[in-house]
């Protein structure tokens, strides 16, 4: 255990992904060791320059060759990736070698990692919201355009266009939503992506803002930090001069305008 320790960065993920193990991801597959590392290190950068706060240790990265692989999977979910909290781990499944699904769930996983490193609990919605924001899209400085999740951005177009989205107090308030996994998951992309990007600097300046002072709180709230993160949000509202119904019919013509 001690000689694992010390080891550095780059041999630490070689070593856990290339493990012979059954099910396990051999350094020959598509998505290797090097490719899993480069994921980690340009996910974390891109979330310490939009949030600030120091980057974690890296994490214990598994690969395994499939989804079925993946120990402590729900019953009747496929379930691509995951994060332990108690272990450090990051385990990814590389089926076939599809290689953007790999990734995604890698920048997703990775994210949950560096949050819970330097926070702790966080409420679901911002949470999810900011795995599924940092998966898909560019990992450098750019347009909105350029950071756009396009899968997660169509499916809440087509919850729009059907009028099933929820409103921004069930959001927020932790009780599940009454829509699909990846619906929800939409939703969550959908508000933390109007938090994180806009066309008008000032604009994404003062949510940017906002979004770090919700991850403050969430850091110095004992027990759930939900109601915490819900009060500090909907006093930005006010301020803003508007109401959470207002807000909520902006936060759909932004992300309508993306279609």
């Amino acid at each position: 255990m001690t000689r694992r320790r010390r080891l550095s960065f780059p041999a630490l993920v070689l070593l856990v992904s290339t493990l012979i193990l059954p099910g396990r991801a051999s350094a020959t597959d598509a998505c290797t060791a090097a490719r899993a590392l480069a994921l980690w290190r340009a996910t974390a950068s891109r979330l310490h320059d939009l949030l600030g706060g120091p980057v974690p240790p890296p994490p214990r990265i598994l690969i395994y060759r499939e989804a079925q692989n993946l120990p402590n999977r729900e019953p009747g979910l496929t379930v691509i990736g995951s994060y332990n909290l108690k272990s450090r781990q990051i385990r990814v499944s590389c089926s076939n070698g599809a290689v953007p699904v790999f990734d995604a769930t890698l920048r997703h996983e990775s994210t949950h990692y560096f949050l819970h490193s330097g926070i702790g609990r966080i409420p679901r919605w911002l949470d999810e919201g900011l795995a599924t924001t940092m998966e898909a899209g560019s990992l450098k400085q750019g347009t909105p355009a350029d950071h756009v999740n396009e899968a997660r951005l169509r499916e809440y177009l087509d919850m729009l266009k059907f009028g099933i989205v929820p409103h921004l107090a069930d959001v927020m308030d932790g009780h599940p939503l009454a829509l699909t996994p990846s619906q929800e998951y939409a939703t969550y992309w959908s508000l933390v992506f109007a938090l994180m990007y806009n066309a008008d600097p000032a604009i994404q300046e003062r949510r940017r803002a906002l979004l770090c002072r919700l991850l403050a709180t969430a850091a110095l709230t004992k027990g759930n930090p939900g109601p915490a993160v819900e009060r500090v949000f909907l006093d930005y509202i006010d301020r803003d001069g508007g109401d959470p119904h207002d807000w909520e019919m902006r936060w759909h013509r932004e992300i309508w305008a993306f279609r």
